[in-house]
């Protein structure tokens, strides 16, 4: 899958815009891919905060939750696939434009996605 080519794990913000300037423009999602340690396993975990980049704040607002279960996945696999399928959603929906940060590199990746044709997976 062409996700996993651009090694999009962990948390990754998707804008509409490249550089969003305005409220209405600033909406995101912020799906995540992380993993819990329980006994002697780990259990594997999508979760998605949508909210608002306020530029004259200069600061997110009005973050929620969107995606937040109690239970996990069993496998790495399986939980990758889900994060996958999440990300395809709201890029579908329209939100093209994706930001990560590296805390190693103190800086961020910024990819655009675009599709061509039909998304069946």
């Amino acid at each position: 899958m062409a996700l996993r080519e651009k090694n999009l794990h962990g948390t990754v913000t998707l804008y509409r815009t490249k550089g969003p300037k305005t409220f209405a423009d600033g909406e995101y999602f912020a799906p995540q891919f992380d993993f819990e340690r329980q006994g002697d396993h780990f259990v594997y975990f999508v979760r998605e905060k949508h909210g608002y980049w306020s530029d004259t704040e200069k600061r997110v607002v009005h973050v929620i939750e969107t995606l937040s279960p109690d239970e996990g996945y069993t496998s790495y696999e399986e939980g990758l696939a889900r994060y996958e399928q999440q990300l395809l959603t709201r890029i579908k929906d329209g939100f093209v434009h994706a930001y990560s940060l590296d805390p190693c590199k103190l800086s961020g990746d910024y990819i655009v996605y675009e599709f061509l044709g039909d998304i069946t997976e």
